[in-house]
């Protein structure tokens, strides 16, 4: 155990110095003995970091290392606890397709369970997603979901939905393969012109991160936008919110819900607008010393709760960086060059 713990150790510190999005879990369904996973949280771009360090990773006695989340095969009785008093069973959640999108062959679905509505909506969400990779994988997830919608049965009746027509987790592989080979069918599926290799994807990345602090003062629009979305997110997930509001007087909170809100980071805007409706107080640009009495008489004991970016947030937020490097690609390359050039 001390061998494996310090591998553990080992591995940890290597992903934490490439990425900060990784999670490590011990699962004992699969193999003999149970297997560590390496997850990726989800996030496309980390996938070949991920992939690396496990195929590089020291062999542990009795034990697998594997890549990103698997599908459980005890799925009909997995369970997840939500805020650590509420329970999540899988096959009390139940989805439904909606939507196909031809230019990237992702499906939409809505999940429907009692706690994506209420006061445990958030921590419901990250168990969501979850529940999805326990039942597909993470690799499946990514990749061929589109649009998740977490909704209620109250709110999924509201919306026009049956639930009766409701679908089991237990069927989401088989039913995305169903909706794939109907719509190939119907209409044939849309390439982008330009399809980014993963070298291109990771120097477009760094070029957004890298210039984030002079774009998000100099530039404009929706760029401005990722700027201040990647200084945020870096910021949350290294100290804190409390932590990245502290160090950032000069930018106005409404400034960074609004860049959240202009991504559709839909998830970590409606965490910080939270937080900035318990302070009561829009946080305008101000100096640092300013900025942190404000805080100092602002923050609770209550907010601590918020503090940490979920990894619902997180996610939607990388999503969101993502899709807008996408969009920008040609930008962040040349940003890319003349950031190599002396």
């Amino acid at each position: 155990m001390e061998d494996l713990a310090q591998s553990l150790n080992e591995i940890s510190a290597e992903l934490a110095t490439l990425t900060p999005d990784f999670a490590l879990e011990i699962r004992s369904d699969l193999g003999e003995n149970g297997a560590l996973i390496v997850s990726a949280e989800g996030i496309e771009l980390v996938f070949p970091i991920v992939s690396q360090i496990v195929e590089s990773a020291p062999e542990f006695p009795n034990i697998d290392a594997i890549a990103f989340r698997q599908p459980r095969s005890d799925l009909a009785t997995f369970e997840l606890q939500v805020d650590g008093i509420a329970t999540m069973r899988a096959r009390d959640v139940g989805f439904l397709p909606f939507g196909y999108s031809a230019h990237d062959q992702t499906i939409a679905i809505v999940l429907v369970h009692d706690l994506f509505s209420g006061p445990r909506r958030e921590q419901a969400v990250q168990a969501g997603f979850l529940l999805l990779d326990a039942s597909i994988g993470e690799v499946r997830v990514t990749e061929e979901l589109g649009q998740i919608d977490f909704v209620s049965p109250q709110e999924f009746e509201q919306l026009g939905g049956h639930q009766i027509d409701l679908l089991p987790l237990s069927a989401l592989g088989a039913e995305l393969e169903r909706v794939r080979s109907e719509m190939e069918k119907t209409e044939p599926p849309l390439r982008m012109e330009k399809t980014m290799t993963d070298d291109e994807k990771i120097a477009a990345w760094n070029a957004l991160v890298l210039n984030a602090d002079e774009t998000y003062r100099d530039g404009t629009g929706e760029r401005r936008a990722a700027a201040i979305a990647a200084v945020y997110m870096g910021g949350a997930n290294r100290g804190g919110i409390n932590s990245f509001l502290t160090d950032s007087p000069d930018l106005a909170a409404q400034d960074v819900l609004d860049a959240l809100e202009t991504l559709g980071a839909t998830v970590a805007a409606g965490q910080l607008r939270t937080i900035l409706d318990e302070l009561g107080d829009p946080l305008p640009a101000a100096t640092p010393e300013e900025r942190w009495d404000q805080l100092e008489t602002l923050w609770t004991d209550n907010l601590d709760v918020f503090d940490v970016l979920t990894e619902a947030a997180d996610k939607d937020l990388l999503a969101a960086l993502e899709r807008h490097v996408e969009r920008n690609l040609d930008y962040y390359l040349i940003r890319t060059t003349d950031s190599a050039t002396p």
